[in-house]
């Protein structure tokens, strides 16, 4: 039940969050890249591919820039993430706060997505194709969030079967 008023809210406070991060990017087309992007996984847009969101915001990033941006273009992940956490304990905590870690799986059609593999995935609550990752959440009184995350490697994917496969992602 979301007016106007309060969608428009959230895109600039999304958008304010996201230039707190601006001298993480080497270059400023990089930010404005990642802003489109970051604008598209919160859309409506059903298929979030980095050709959807591409196509279908209205923005003058291509296609290849998307997908560059996130398979090639560099920018300081660890400046990033340490922001992200200091701004999360600054907002967030208190002494009574905790720590959470917990996995979610994302089901995976075919086998060429960084560690997908045959393992147990809680969505279909059975074994099945599926990349794993371990989430860390902060929970306190004035609120939560996720202050890191890691993609879980099988042990199927160090094997000589995928090598290739690795030196390509």
């Amino acid at each position: 039940d979301l007016e106007d008023i309060d969608i428009d809210l959230l895109a600039k406070k999304l958008t304010d969050y996201h230039h707190v991060f601006t001298d993480c990017f080497y270059r400023s087309e990089q930010e404005s890249i990642g802003l489109t992007y970051l604008s598209g996984l919160m859309s409506s847009i059903p298929r979030k591919t980095a050709e959807k969101i591409a196509l279908e915001m209205e923005t003058p990033q291509s296609v290849r820039s998307t997908q560059r941006f996130l398979k090639t273009y560099k920018w300081d992940y660890d400046a990033m993430l340490l922001k992200h956490q200091e701004l999360t304990a600054e907002r967030l905590g208190t002494d009574h706060g905790m720590i959470t870690v917990d996995t979610s799986e994302f089901p995976k059609k075919g086998r060429n997505s960084v560690g997908v593999a045959r393992q147990y995935c809680g969505n279909n609550g059975k074994k099945d194709n599926c990349q794993s990752v371990v989430f860390v959440g902060y929970v306190g009184e004035k609120g939560h969030g996720l202050i890191d995350c890691q993609l879980y490697m099988p042990k199927l994917w160090f094997d000589e079967e995928h090598k290739d496969l690795c030196q390509q992602n």
